[in-house]
């Protein structure tokens, strides 16, 4: 704290658009400081990557209960981000991968390895742990990205003290998601809440696909025009609406606090019948556009420019790819909505399970 502005690790999944099953996983270290603070920042960051310690155990136990108090927590605190997981999890391996890394399932992982904790289960996540470690961190195909002026990232790299090729390459094997998709039923899960989080989830296309653009603008028709009334207004469950995710490629409704599950479910069902039908106007069109260009044109802050850009890059989300998606959503139709509603939103409308 005395040196950086904070550091932090995640994982990330990147999908290779236009395949469904195919994708690339990062683990990242992420780290900020002032530029006079370079050197402790990347001794810090170099710290992280070959000084890890796997044999304190007492340390390993008092994070893995942290980890667990933390997640048990989270099941009160965020229910709707559990519920969205569960939801999509038989959608791609990258859902599925998604969902055992930060969903139910690894809340299930870390609360088995809680019970009856001793001293030879520590021994075993021990070895485990370093096993892993080595797997991860082989140095082979590491992406430095910094986030910083010309002139500083000149001095960077003169001084070098990035750089970690001191630390020898090890083999390695790219990883791949081996697992089947199986699907899920429709279920529920109990929380302390006498509210209830509800997800259905739908399988649609990447970013790069031309009708991406209006299934994202779908969601935010449906949302104005009919999730808001039924469910919020009339239902009074404190939200609702319906997203397109084109990085990952799914669509779901969802609803939060929300004291009535079947005319809810009704409510989802009822939306995508409308837009097929076109019971919208031109006007709704527009506010739907208007809606959805405001996130899509609001300013990038300073210091996520590089992430996010990083994070196109990975996508093959490029300039002129990014144009064309976002001229498509500017001059889409009523009857380009009605189309992806038809075809990408009621064959899946019966089999889609609902997770509350």
């Amino acid at each position: 704290q005395e040196h950086t502005g904070g550091i932090s690790t995640y994982t990330v999944l990147f999908p290779s658009p236009g395949e469904d099953q195919d994708f690339s996983s990062f683990l990242s270290i992420r780290g900020k400081s002032l530029f006079s603070k370079r050197s402790e920042l990347f001794s810090l960051l170099q710290d992280y990557c070959i000084s890890v310690d796997f044999n304190d155990k007492e340390r390993i136990s008092q994070l893995l209960d942290q980890q667990f108090c933390a997640l048990e927590a989270s099941l009160q605190q965020s229910p709707m981000s559990y519920a969205i997981s569960l939801a999509k999890s038989n959608l791609t391996l990258k859902t599925k991968t998604s969902s055992h890394w930060e969903g139910l399932e690894y809340y299930y992982f870390i609360k088995s390895l809680m019970s009856d904790l001793d001293e030879s289960k520590i021994d075993l996540l021990c070895k485990e742990l370093a096993c892993l470690y080595d797997k991860v961190f082989h140095f082979n195909s590491m992406e430095w990205l910094f986030t910083c002026s010309e002139d500083e990232r000149k001095q960077l790299f003169s001084e070098n003290i990035w750089d970690l090729s001191l630390s020898k390459p090890k083999k390695w094997k790219p990883f791949k998601a081996e697992a089947t998709l199986e699907a899920i039923s429709s279920q529920g899960k109990l929380i302390t809440s006498q509210v209830a989080y509800n997800v259905m989830a739908f399988k649609t296309h990447y970013y790069s696909h031309p009708d991406a653009p209006y299934v994202s603008l779908l969601g935010q028709l449906l949302e104005n025009k009919t999730l808001h009334t039924k469910i919020r207004e009339q239902g009074g469950a404190y939200g609702s609406g319906a997203e397109h995710n084109p990085t990952t490629g799914y669509f779901y409704f969802y609803s939060y606090r929300d004291p009535c599950l079947d005319s809810t479910i009704e409510a989802f069902s009822l939306s995508v019948q409308e837009a097929i039908e076109g019971e919208f106007d031109d006007q709704d069109v527009e506010e739907a556009k208007l809606g959805l260009l405001q996130d899509i044109d609001s300013p990038v802050a300073p210091g996520s420019r590089g992430v996010v850009g990083f994070g196109w890059m990975k996508g093959n989300k490029n300039l002129e790819l990014r144009r064309q998606q976002r001229k498509r959503l500017v001059e889409a139709t009523k009857e380009d909505l009605m189309a992806v509603a038809k075809k990408w939103l009621l064959p899946q409308l019966e089999q889609s399970p609902v997770i509350s």
